[in-house]
């Protein structure tokens, strides 16, 4: 469930106190502006955002032909067990680095700027979808002690925040540990997340809209496989909100 707002507010304070007024990326002052809210500042965020069309089941950019169906080629080869796919940008310049600092706890503030700005994507953009639970992949426990926190987390709780919609990382689990998706080829990704996550007795997700995050999509294979498990558990509808869309070339190998 989203945080206590009085909690909200003393952990902004205290960012506040550790980040003064300037922006997590750039580090340009923001003294003046209200970009404080998400610690960035405008022209950090019009780098992260999406400069052109993207698909609106699997967030692949668009080449022109496909443009007009909101809807690429690779979707056609490719049966997604989520619905859609809500992205700031492709995984390229200032939005990669943005994503690979905030992979590591140190860069906790960055992961909440992610989400700040994510959400604001979402409230403009999905005006016509509720969500009833919003929801982070997981990761192993022996990935969460060398990392020290799971950045999906940190991006889930902003957008849970922002969107007043209740969250929780205990619904979905990861029951064993699969090795790192981005060390296994395109075609090997998916079997070596498949019956790797499930959820957890006692929660009651039947009917329910879930948003899943991740901070990046690439292959697609591990929110698939994810929203597979959550719809089998009941779920209606299953929406993925990612940070950053690998860009389809280099998803290929």
């Amino acid at each position: 469930m989203p945080w206590p707002e009085p909690f909200h507010r003393a952990t902004q304070s205290m960012l506040r106190l550790l980040y003064p007024e300037s922006c997590s990326m750039c580090r340009v002052s923001l003294a003046g502006t209200d970009d404080h809210q998400h610690f960035i500042c405008r022209d950090c965020i019009q780098l992260f955002l999406a400069k052109s069309n993207y698909c609106h089941t699997c967030g692949s950019q668009l080449i022109d032909e496909e443009a007009e169906y909101q809807k690429c080629s690779f979707c056609a080869e490719k049966r997604f067990k989520f619905d859609q796919v809500f992205c700031l940008g492709a995984y390229e310049g200032t939005l990669k680095k943005a994503i690979l600092r905030a992979k590591v706890s140190s860069g906790a503030i960055i992961g909440k700027a992610l989400g700040g700005v994510l959400a604001d994507q979402l409230k403009e953009n999905s005006s016509e979808h509720r969500f009833d639970w919003i929801i982070p992949v997981p990761s192993h426990w022996t990935r969460r002690i060398v990392r020290g926190y799971n950045s999906s987390e940190v991006i889930s709780r902003e957008i849970s925040q922002n969107l007043g919609v209740q969250y929780n990382r205990r619904v979905l689990f990861l029951q064993r540990n699969p090795r790192k998706q981005s060390e296994l080829r395109f075609s090997a990704r998916w079997q070596n997340v498949h019956q790797a996550f499930v959820v957890k007795r006692g929660y009651d997700i039947q009917g329910t809209k879930v948003l899943l995050v991740d901070d990046i999509l690439t292959s697609g294979a591990t929110a698939s496989e994810s929203a597979r498990v959550l719809k089998e558990a009941g779920a209606a509808e299953v929406s993925v909100a990612v940070a950053g869309r690998a860009l389809f070339q280099n998803t290929t190998n």
